[in-house]
């Protein structure tokens, strides 16, 4: 076997097919056509929302499309943007597993546990009139 594959991804009626090998996809494409009752569209451009940009050496795909009808549907498609706390230059990685700021959190839960359990701190609960809920437990009854 020399490594070649298709994907073929379905939902409901909408289908993608796709490979490393150009002839095994058309192979694959033929066969399903016939023996079942499909049309081809072409290459894709919009799949369930997503966007699909061909580039030369690339593939992007981008949500601007559901983005645009979320905002119309909320009326918000003429609202002002805003800059959001991001590095655009920041790369999506495989997961590590045990990423670092589960580690600090995990951590910092710890410590403050056995702090509590050593009685370096309290947790003092203020009730108020206007608290209806105890955060710390559960709801109270009005009085």
């Amino acid at each position: 076997m020399n490594g070649d594959c298709v994907i073929i991804c379905l939902y409901v009626d909408d289908m993608l097919i796709f490979g490393t090998c150009i002839d095994i996809v058309l192979r694959t494409k033929s066969f399903l056509a016939s023996n079942f009752d499909m049309k081809d569209m072409g290459e894709a451009s919009v799949i369930l929302g997503v966007k699909i940009i061909r580039k030369r050496d690339n593939i992007l795909l981008s949500q601007e499309h559901h983005v645009e009808k979320i905002l119309k549907k909320f009326d918000y498609y003429d609202s002002k943007s805003v800059s959001t706390p991001y590095d655009a230059n920041s790369q999506l990685r495989k997961n590590r597993g045990d990423l670092i700021a589960q580690r600090h959190i995990q951590l910092r839960h710890n410590m403050v546990k056995q702090l509590f359990k050593d009685g370096t701190i309290s947790i003092d609960n203020v009730k108020l009139e206007g608290n209806l809920a105890d955060p710390l437990i559960k709801p109270l009854g009005k009085k």
